[in-house]
């Protein structure tokens, strides 16, 4: 067993690990629309942004490539291959797991076709002898409630920003940890979904809270914006914005010293994230254990991803993709 386990390790070295996990959800995916006679949706509006952006990528880091072979210039047109090959395989994934999300909402029914809400209610109450999200209802106003949405809405931007700047700086193998474990928290919270469908407090218990949350400008439409954006809303366990800027502030930790002003960075991320945390309970989109679940979910993947890229390979794929001299970090 170990030696085939070994076998179609090495036999799929060639292909990203992240793209084998696209593949494996893919066809899980499939074979659930087959079974179930469901159809699989390709083009959502969540998608189109991040695959613009790579195609924007891709023109930007070939453009020079292949304006110089244009000219005549010997090996550009291989180099500009190679380097799109690279990019595709670096970024490519990342946008595959949005595809994979936006095709879970009928199969959250499946294996329960009801929430498990009032059992994650009563994991907070004997965690913490009263349901925090209600707790909070008492100090509700306003102003925090529009701080509170403002650090919500920040949760794309922490690990997409991470990305970029190990990815333009040229440190490409913590790049590819980084994204290595930002997918495998994102399938593994898809299981969840499925094994654990809960809709969160402000559905469950909607009736128990005594204060709307109101703000000046910026509640009102987030919330709208979020809730035409959710295809999923049996995602609350675990909460994916704690388990990935969780995976977020643990490399920002490590690659800390990468960068002149990096401990000055994770200084000023750490309470802007704390800040994402409290949101989650605050708005009451999620239940309390969803965050201890997603904390633990961003800590475990991060530990494992760096072991994981090293057993698969990594070091070995990376030499065969950098081109032209290009560092690997």
């Amino acid at each position: 067993m170990r030696l085939t386990i070994r076998a179609v390790g090495i036999w799929l070295r060639p292909i990203a690990i992240d793209l084998v996990m696209v593949a494996a959800f893919g066809a899980l995916l499939l074979a659930l629309s087959v079974a179930y006679g469901t159809h699989l949706t390709w083009m959502q509006s969540s998608v189109l942004l991040p695959l613009a952006s790579l195609l924007v990528l891709l023109g930007l880091a070939v453009g020079a490539r292949v304006r110089d072979a244009l000219r005549g210039a010997a090996g550009e047109w291989r180099l500009a291959v190679a380097e799109s090959l690279a990019i595709l395989r670096d970024w490519l994934p990342l946008t595959m797991v949005l595809l994979v999300y936006e095709n879970l909402h009928e199969y959250t029914y499946l294996l329960r076709p009801t929430t498990l809400d009032a059992d994650l209610r009563g994991l907070d109450e004997l965690l913490f002898g009263v349901e925090p999200t209600l707790l909070l209802d008492r100090v509700t106003s306003p102003w925090l409630t529009e701080v509170m949405t403002a650090a919500y809405g920040l949760y794309f931007v922490y690990p997409a920003g991470l990305l970029i700047a190990l990815y333009a700086t040229g440190h490409r193998r913590l790049y590819r940890e980084l994204g290595l474990a930002l997918s495998a928290a994102c399938y593994l919270g898809f299981l969840g979904y499925v094994t654990v469908p809960a809709m969160g407090p402000r559905y469950f218990i909607a009736a128990e809270f005594h204060h709307a949350l109101t703000g000046p400008w910026l509640t009102a439409r987030a919330a709208a914006a979020w809730n035409h954006l959710e295809s999923v809303q049996r995602d609350c366990f675990p909460s994916p914005h704690t388990g990935l800027t969780t995976i977020f502030l643990t490399f920002l930790w490590r690659a800390r010293r990468l960068w002149p002003r990096g401990r000055l960075v994770l200084g000023a991320c750490t309470p802007l994230v704390v800040a994402l945390w409290v949101s989650t309970i605050y708005l009451r989109y999620h239940w309390t254990v969803d965050v201890l679940a997603g904390w633990t979910l961003g800590l475990l993947v991060s530990a494992l991803a760096p072991v994981l890229l090293r057993w698969y390979g990594g070091d070995a794929v990376e030499r065969r993709t950098v081109a032209g001299g290009e560092p690997a970090g």
